[in-house]
């Protein structure tokens, strides 16, 4: 085999071969399958050929119906292990407002034989953003990651990141760095070793490698440690490194895989704060998977929760914990109880709803007719509770229940009740609130809150207008 370092498919039988690219032959290197690294040998060239055939004859005039703003062309690299590896390269104007590390997923599917993963998503992450996948096991966030990552093929839509179309493109080229939930340090090589090694791969020079490896271990501040194996670190020590190793190829997209769960909780915290500080300084785009709502709520400026294969809600993490969608974002992101009851009638401000056995309720007007169901959700902090009657004179939603159970957390408490309307309702108070209600297992009480605390939740699923809905990271909290 002989090195060359372009071979244009311009002339002869394999070029006979080759389509044509949007109805123009191919003349130039930009337009035709390009060989790099090593020749493969016939059998190579008929690979990358026949790649090159499938993907035109596959190809899309737009995106998942909307306009690109630019012709998509199919390049395709074979690397010296002889795969060929497909992609797309973009000629003519660029979209306006176009920006380096937004990702946008446009009707993504992802099926495992029979098993779907998931099922038609679309999400827009704008550059520089901070977003958290959010959901149970199972949910499909991994899948998801997985896939902008190029380590999981897309079995129907398109992936775009910086309005680059990556579907079929190889992971080394798509401008994205995944960091490993169990980091993958090599066991064998220093900590300055392992960041550098995906530059060794690329043929950088030892010494400059070397120091580009010793600045981001000094942005992590693991430089004192850089001699070190990873056996002789800390679990937070490793995940600095394997941070420093995944920023090296100076990615527009970073991609983190439940980066925080071998943590204990001390150290979660404080990596949690480093993220935000990295994320910051380097103003890149972060995607980060995780079933930790703290998690979620503490770092990111955009919160994606997803529900068997499919995104339930999109927002900052004020709006998805205070203006939750549906019942079951409620009781992931957790801190509400759920409630239910039928349109009775509506008054001046308000609609009164007819709940289990004798229980009513009040909540801000809706436009269903009598006779609808209705779920809202209350947060567990907005509910007061009360021993005596004569509590409850003006208050405009109340409830009877027995004390099932009392936690403390320092500076609060959680009281979990039983009552006719629900078997779940939790109420959460400051240690002064309850040194004022002091209250114990098996007690009868009064849950009260106010009209305005009730908040609607929707039962059919999210739309994808929802999904979709324009959002600019600000990096400032907007506390409701």
């Amino acid at each position: 085999m002989h090195r060359v370092d372009a071979l244009v498919l311009g002339a002869g039988p394999l070029r006979a071969m080759l389509p044509s690219c949007h109805g123009r032959p191919l003349q130039d290197a930009s337009h035709a399958a390009i060989l790099r690294d090593s020749d493969p040998g016939l059998i190579g060239k008929v690979v990358c050929t026949l790649v090159c055939i499938l993907h035109d004859s596959l190809r899309r005039p737009a995106i998942g119906g909307h306009a690109t703003g630019a012709r998509l062309c199919p390049v395709h690299v074979l690397g010296s292990d002889g795969l060929c590896r497909a992609g797309v390269e973009r000629t003519g104007m660029m979209m306006q407002g176009e920006k380096r590390g937004a990702v946008e997923l446009v009707a993504v599917s992802k099926r495992y034989g029979n098993a779907q993963a998931l099922s038609e998503v679309d999400l827009k992450v704008p550059a520089g953003a901070y977003c958290c996948l959010l959901g149970p096991s199972g949910c499909g966030k991994t899948s998801t990651l997985r896939m902008i990552a190029g380590h999981e093929s897309v079995s129907d839509g398109d992936i775009l990141i910086s309005d680059r179309n990556v579907t079929v493109l190889h992971p080394s080229v798509r401008g994205t760095a995944l960091m490993f939930q169990n980091y993958a340090l090599f066991p064998h090589l220093s900590c300055l070793d392992n960041v550098a090694f995906s530059l060794k791969m690329r043929g950088v020079a030892k010494a400059q490698r070397q120091d580009r490896a010793l600045e981001l271990l000094e942005r992590v501040q693991m430089e004192a440690y850089k001699d070190r194996r990873p056996d002789q670190l800390s679990g937070g020590q490793q995940q600095r490194v394997a941070l420093a190793r995944a920023l090296i190829t100076e990615p527009e997209v970073l991609l983190l895989d439940e980066p925080l769960s071998a943590l204990d909780p001390f150290l979660r915290v404080k990596m949690r704060a480093e993220l935000k500080r990295i994320h910051h300084e380097l103003g890149l785009t972060f995607i980060h998977v995780t079933h930790s709502q703290e998690e979620a709520m503490a770092l990111a400026d955009l919160v994606v929760v997803m529900r068997g294969g499919r995104i339930e809600q999109t927002g900052t993490p004020s709006e998805v914990f205070n203006r939750p969608r549906s019942a079951f974002v409620a009781r992931f992101m957790g801190g509400h109880n759920v409630l239910k009851g039928s349109i009775e009638q509506h008054a001046e401000g308000f609609s009164a709803l007819r709940g289990p056995g004798s229980q009513t309720y009040a909540v801000p007007k809706v436009s269903a007719s009598s006779g609808t169901e209705y779920a809202f959700c209350v947060r567990t902090d907005r509910v007061r509770l009360a021993k005596g009657s004569d509590a409850v004179a003006d208050a405009e939603n109340v409830m009877t229940a027995a004390v099932r159970g009392v936690e403390y957390h320092g500076t609060q408490l959680s009281i979990a009740l039983d009552s006719e309307a629900s078997d779940e309702f939790t109420v959460v108070m400051s240690d002064r609130d309850f040194a004022q209600c002091p209250v114990a297992v098996g007690d009868r009480v009064v849950a009260m809150w106010d009209v305005e605390d009730a908040h609607g939740l929707d039962p059919t699923p999210a739309r994808r207008e929802d999904v979709l809905r324009e959002f600019q990271p600000s990096g400032e909290m907007d506390y409701v």
